[in-house]
């Protein structure tokens, strides 16, 4: 008996060492988060921003060619934003207690050396609404022809399209 006192009071001073081992150990044991699905999230998000001010400054430089227009900047609010939906493989095991199903990502080379997910399918954006400023929008037809350029472009009724006169 004596011998297990002095084991307990030994195990007493490594008792937080041990803690931090097993925590540690439990950590592990948790599902990870793979590359793949680590580059999806990345990717969903930051190209949704850039693509939205890549298409407002496409509009806006399409819409000062019109004729009195003028200078023109385009704000799209959205509905729903872009969504990709990425390839995945799914590997079926076997084990003891019944199936298993996992899918990971297929990745593909960028041809410089990393890789990406290959995307299956893009969902582009409902827009909600949309606004324009431009300096011709005194004039009657020049509304017209906007609303109209920017109804056919992202498919917005004309009651939810405002085009409004910039100030000089």
């Amino acid at each position: 008996m004596a011998w297990l006192r002095a084991k307990a009071k030994k195990l007493q001073t490594y008792k937080y060492p041990l803690l931090v081992l097993l925590l540690g150990a439990g950590l592990l044991l948790l599902p990870r988060q793979t590359a793949a699905s680590t580059a999806q999230q990345a990717t969903a998000a930051e190209p949704e921003h850039q693509e939205t001010a890549v298409l407002e400054e496409r509009l806006a430089a399409l819409l000062e060619q019109l004729d009195g227009a003028g200078e023109v900047e385009v704000l799209l609010t959205f509905k729903e934003g872009m969504e990709y939906t990425y390839q995945t493989d799914v590997e079926t095991a076997t084990t003891t207690d019944g199936q298993e199903r996992q899918e990971q990502t297929v990745l593909v080379s960028d041809g410089a050396g990393g890789e990406g997910p290959l995307t299956r399918k893009t969902t582009y954006p409902v827009y909600q609404g949309a606004v324009v400023l431009c300096q011709g929008a005194d004039s009657a037809a020049v509304r017209l022809d906007i609303t109209q350029a920017v109804c056919s472009l992202t498919g917005l009724s004309s009651e939810k399209i405002t085009v409004i006169k910039m100030k000089r």
